[in-house]
């Protein structure tokens, strides 16, 4: 199973749903078979080896190093460590009301940011499988009083979703005066789209702001009464809810922050702490910014899997992260063994980031000490996801900008992204070896460890069906695919400075 990073750049490329016919370098779009309207198809669990550890050494590894990030004054929040579901570990840590020196407690609900946004997507996904409503349906179709007309015409749900619409107001900017996702609206909608509807892709609370007022106007309830009856009660949450920031109940932990660039590597000798409630909304909207516990998240994850919440059930290995001053919140699922990790944490990220980090390290993958990837790569904004592949040889360039091309450069570099696409998608063990072997750098693994790895990621993803690419001037790529098994995602891939040019790396950047 590949190995999922969550990456903090905001920026993400064009990713249409497209079949693949390639010759050469040259690649031709055309329709998909059978392809049609609705909810991404459920990601599939495949059967996964041990981890090379025991949980009993997980536990005591875990422990010790949430102990001592806390003593050091670097983690203030919960933890929540289950296998399939059942508990394995669980810990609460530091100040929920620093003030009051009220001890944080595992039943504490915390900000838990942009994570905020999965639960919109259920809520999407409830309507359109009760045929209320159509992913290719327009804005106008629900909304017809839009602010910007045309904008309603262009933009479709499935835009709004995988954030390909264009619409970027900033609803931050006057965080005081929000109090439900309604308040938002003359924000989000208040600049013209950045670019034509899906011809481009960037990260958009705005966008889900929308998509929360077209669950109003199409439900019939407001949007956090909405999610708190059909996804909450549903999930068996019942202590998430949607409270006013500025009288927070008895059981939720206040924000801290540091005041340090969100983009800043964490500081040698931290600055004082100080509240964060006046660089929050009011009051969560369906952006983010839902209070919840690790046990309710952990009900959330376990209703997912199990297709009890009215969409499709989702099983895999994913990544969720929410990120904002005072509020750091992740959900690491299906990880070798089975494991879910859940950290919230009331500080800056990367607080939350730190700790799963090093758990994905212990069960044979990630970031965290002794894994691969660049450190400091913080999980901040999200939920967004990398999955690293077969023969990656070390951190790959900035997701390239400019106008997606249709087809693949004629090129060695373009011949040998055709010759992968093809490869990978024939999903033949003997085939990929073969290219592996050959067309792949060493990269110290044997052989039948990157074949391994390649059998794991097939099975995780399916084959893959090309939409376009971006060329960044040392000729990497950044090719947008769409994966039977994980829905819409971008594929970048670095090559050897020199002949015959062979892949240097590859990497998958997926975004929820």
């Amino acid at each position: 199973m590949p190995v999922m990073h969550v990456w903090p750049r905001p920026r993400r490329a064009l990713i249409l749903q497209c079949a693949i016919v390639a010759t050469g370098a040259s690649v031709v779009l055309s329709p998909p078979a059978g392809a049609q309207a609705g909810a991404p198809p459920a990601m599939v669990r495949r059967e996964m080896g041990p981890p090379p550890i025991s949980q009993a050494d997980l536990r005591e590894k875990v422990k010790t190093l949430v102990e001592s990030r806390t003593k050091e004054g670097r983690f203030s929040g919960t933890i929540l460590l289950a296998q399939e579901g059942k508990l394995v570990f669980e810990g609460a840590y530091g100040f929920a009301d620093r003030e009051a020196q009220r001890p944080m407690t595992i039943g504490t609900i915390m900000n838990v940011s942009s994570i905020g946004k999965l639960f919109t997507q259920i809520a999407v996904g409830q309507l359109a499988a009760a045929g209320k409503l159509s992913l290719d349906s327009s804005i106008a179709t629900y909304w017809p009083d839009y602010p910007d007309r045309v904008a309603a015409r262009k933009v479709t749900i499935r835009h709004l979703l995988s954030h390909r619409s264009g619409i970027e107001g900033d609803i931050f900017a006057n965080p005081l005066t929000l109090r439900s996702n309604r308040d938002n609206i003359p924000a989000a909608t208040s600049k013209p789209l950045a670019f034509e509807p899906g011809t481009d892709q960037e990260y958009s609370n705005a966008g889900y702001v929308v998509l929360g007022e077209i669950v109003e106007r199409v439900s019939g309830e407001v949007y956090h009464e909405y999610i708190r009856r059909h996804v909450f009660a549903a999930a068996g949450m019942t202590a998430s809810a949607f409270p006013a920031i500025d009288s927070l109940p008895a059981n939720a932990a206040n924000g801290y922050t540091w005041g340090v660039p969100p983009n800043a590597p964490p500081p040698a000798v931290l600055p004082p702490l100080r509240r964060s409630a006046s660089m929050q909304p009011r009051r969560g909207s369906a952006a983010g910014g839902a209070y919840a516990n690790v046990h309710d998240l952990l009900r959330f994850l376990v209703a997912r899997r199990e297709g009890t919440l009215g969409v499709p059930a989702r099983r895999g290995q994913e990544m969720a992260a929410g990120g904002s001053p005072g509020s750091n919140a992740l959900i690491a699922e299906g990880l070798p063994g089975g494991y879910d990790v859940i950290v919230l944490a009331n500080l800056d990220p990367p607080t939350a980031g730190m700790i799963v980090d090093s758990v994905e390290s212990w069960l044979g993958g990630g970031r965290g000490p002794g894994g691969p990837g660049a450190p400091g790569e913080e999980r901040v904004g999200g939920p967004r996801i990398i999955m690293r592949a077969p023969g990656q040889g070390g951190d790959m360039p900035p997701l390239p900008e400019g106008p997606l091309q249709t087809t693949l450069p004629e090129t060695p570099q373009g011949r040998a992204a055709a010759a992968y696409l093809r490869a990978f998608s024939s999903g033949d063990v003997p085939t990929m070896r073969a290219f592996i072997d050959t067309q792949i750098t060493k990269d110290g693994r044997s052989l039948d460890e990157r074949v391994s790895r390649y059998e794991q990621i097939f099975a995780d993803m399916g084959t893959l069906t090309f939409v376009g690419v971006r060329i960044a001037p040392d000729n990497s790529f950044a090719m947008q695919v769409n994966s039977v098994h994980q829905g819409e995602l971008t594929m970048l891939m670095s090559f050897e400075p020199v002949a015959p040019f062979r892949i240097a790396g590859v990497q998958f950047r997926l975004m929820r």
